[in-house]
């Protein structure tokens, strides 16, 4: 969100969020910038076209653009990701141990 205001507005991140200390503000651009590069960088790359019989519609380059948007922003996802357990924020199904009555 930060990315694209900061395009349209012609300004930097830091000055939509009021960021006052100037380190602060310099890393928290960096960060706006080198990920808004990536995304669209990615976004660019699936939305090549292709040529001959390799030829995608337009619905397939959107349905492309929407998976790597749910990638790099957590969206929802089509399948589990048997690679996310074990990951901060991932609950991990747990069984709960009553131990035996005392005797």
């Amino acid at each position: 969100m930060a990315w694209q205001q900061s395009k349209t507005f012609h300004c930097r991140p830091s000055e939509l969020l009021h960021i006052e200390d100037e380190l602060t503000a310099y890393y928290f651009d960096r960060a706006v910038f080198t990920f808004g590069k990536a995304v669209e960088a990615e976004l660019e790359r699936v939305s090549q076209q292709g040529k001959g019989k390799s030829k995608r519609t337009q619905a397939q380059i959107n349905m492309a653009r929407q998976q790597v948007l749910n990638r790099w922003v957590g969206g929802p996802r089509q399948f589990r990701d048997p690679a996310g357990m074990g990951r901060p924020g991932v609950e991990i199904p747990t069984r709960t141990v009553v131990p035996p009555p005392a005797r």
